[in-house]
């Protein structure tokens, strides 16, 4: 689980994910309409809405959630961390401490949980570090009915970010996953596909595919915490918001951005990580009720069941992203050429490295490195965010890079990359239904209290703003749009389309410049 915002698209805004190198990095930039589409990671901390969705699958049963009996003690996995100090036998495990309980879950008034630092008082989470342990822990996991999981990854120090750990939680016990110990996840793989045993997330889109990019895993039966915090109009839908509103803990964020692939783990670090999950458990029943209550648990399985059918976008190194930083449009097409060449060199230094683009050179340097064109090392130097170490490092590469962009002359156009929206697979009508749909996307959601993505989804919206249907029964073949949401939504829908088309031929919208193609 990540607690940031970050579009990591070709290092843009922060690390990449795995990258497939590009069939061609060099030369003039793409004649118009030869792109590739950039992909971008969703975001912690707000609902998510990603182009990336299918409609749910037939979901199981689900199944009580009380502990059976016989099944509290957990596996004796035989290790247990101890952050710097080496994993020991431990024959006996101690009782687990009763956890906090708050029924209402408001985290207001009278009612609201005390406030604590949680995990001082928890037993260690059991390491597992080798594959019988493992073994161990997946056959207690198929015991269970419902099981917490996290992922931390080094996507802030690596190219090619990996799973570093996984953490699991169950009535029984905490354990984190040691996968750099060379582990065959492949046991956990099996648990995330069984759709007998519901998995729980907490913002879990990023760890679904993650899971899915480095070990091709299937999901099946997924509960993520943080859909149906936003689902009941939360305000704060971060794992730290909820739990203190729900548990009254108060997480400490300190280690949000440690560095996962460094051996051994300190104590801060496994404390951190398996207070992800700790809590998950419980807080699912809590959030259960509510939303049974409030007759929301069809949107909840909606989102789900899109979580679980994600594909893995294509994050094949695209060298026309350089448009997506700041500044970069500003610069003239002989700028942009040179800047384009930067941009492809400071990624061929990243991957060589195993580093972040942004950790070579950062943003701001590299655009305005291009809009100065310096052709030696002290001139370098002069550039905003460009220090004498790390012209040293790699200046070299950069002036050559600078120096490419001038003997290739002036881009015969800017990029135009595709719109982050997916408004660009419109035409010009499309692209202002599509604008009134979302007004009226996020007046319905608004008036049912929770975040807008959940009402109608982003691939859906596109869908509706292309096919344009204009009666309730057409809304069935809409990709992605489920019977809850057209039992709520079909009529204002529908009455939107029309009144929209009827403005359109009567001449009253006015269509926005440049049409149905806007950038990114």
């Amino acid at each position: 689980m990540r607690g940031e915002d970050h579009d990591w698209a070709a290092g843009i805004d922060g690390p990449p994910a795995t990258r497939r190198a590009a069939k061609s990095r060099r030369g003039p930039g793409r004649a118009a309409g030869a792109r590739k589409t950039a992909a971008s990671e969703p975001s912690r901390d707000a609902p998510s809405d990603t182009t990336s969705e299918a409609a749910p699958a037939d979901r199981p049963a689900r199944r009580s959630r009380a502990p059976r009996a016989g099944r509290d003690a957990g596996p004796d996995t035989s290790e247990r961390s101890g952050g710097t100090e080496a994993a020991r036998e431990r024959p006996t495990r101690p009782e687990r401490p009763a956890r906090s309980r708050s029924a209402s879950g408001s985290g207001s008034g009278d009612d609201a949980p005390r406030r604590t630092r949680p995990g001082a008082d928890l037993p260690p989470p059991e390491l597992v570090t080798d594959d019988r342990a493992l073994a161990r822990l997946c056959e207690h996991l198929g015991t269970v009915d419902d099981i917490a999981i996290d992922t931390e990854a080094d996507s802030f120090f690596s190219y090619r970010e990996r799973v570093c750990l996984v953490q699991v939680s169950t009535p029984a016990g905490d354990w984190v996953i040691d996968p750099l110990a060379e582990l065959d996840l492949a046991p956990i793989g099996r648990v995330l596909a069984d759709p007998t045993r519901r998995k729980i997330f907490h913002d879990g889109e990023y760890d679904v595919l993650l899971f899915k990019r480095e070990h091709g895993f299937e999901f099946s039966n997924l509960f993520d915490t943080r859909v149906a915090a936003a689902a009941l109009g939360y305000d704060a839908v971060g794992l730290a918001g909820v739990l203190e509103r729900h548990f009254g803990v108060v997480l400490d964020k300190k280690q949000q951005l440690s560095d996962w692939s460094k051996r051994p783990l300190t104590d801060e670090q496994i404390r951190y990580a398996r207070l992800d999950t700790h809590y998950l458990v419980e807080l699912t029943a809590q959030l259960e009720a509510l939303l049974e209550e409030r007759d929301r648990m069809p949107i909840v399985e909606g989102e789900c069941a899109r979580l679980e059918a994600m594909e893995v976008p294509d994050r094949s190194f695209d060298p026309d992203e350089f448009m997506r930083l700041k500044g970069a449009r500003n610069l003239d097409l002989t700028r942009m050429q040179v800047l384009r060449e930067l941009f492809i060199a400071r990624d061929e230094m990243a991957s060589a490295r195993n580093v972040p683009p942004f950790k070579i050179v950062p943003h701001g340097a590299l655009v305005e490195a291009a809009s100065r064109r310096p052709r030696n090392a002290r001139e370098l130097e002069q550039v905003g965010g460009m220090s004498r170490k790390l012209v040293q490092r790699v200046g070299k590469q950069l002036l050559d890079a600078i120096e490419r962009g001038r003997e290739l002359g002036p881009l015969e156009q800017a990029p135009r990359l595709p719109a982050k929206d997916g408004t660009d697979r419109l035409d010009e009508r499309g692209t202002e239904l599509h604008d009134r749909l979302k007004t009226l996307r996020k007046k319905l959601a608004d008036k049912e209290g929770f975040d807008s993505s959940l009402a109608i989804n982003r691939r859906t919206l596109l869908d509706l703003a292309a096919k344009a249907p204009t009666a309730v029964g057409e809304l069935d073949r809409i990709e992605g749009l489920l019977a809850w949401q057209i039992d709520a939504f079909g009529e204002a829908i529908v009455r939107a389309i029309a009144t929209f088309q009827r403005d359109w031929e009567n001449g009253d919208v006015q269509p926005r410049r440049g049409g149905g193609r806007r950038r990114g």
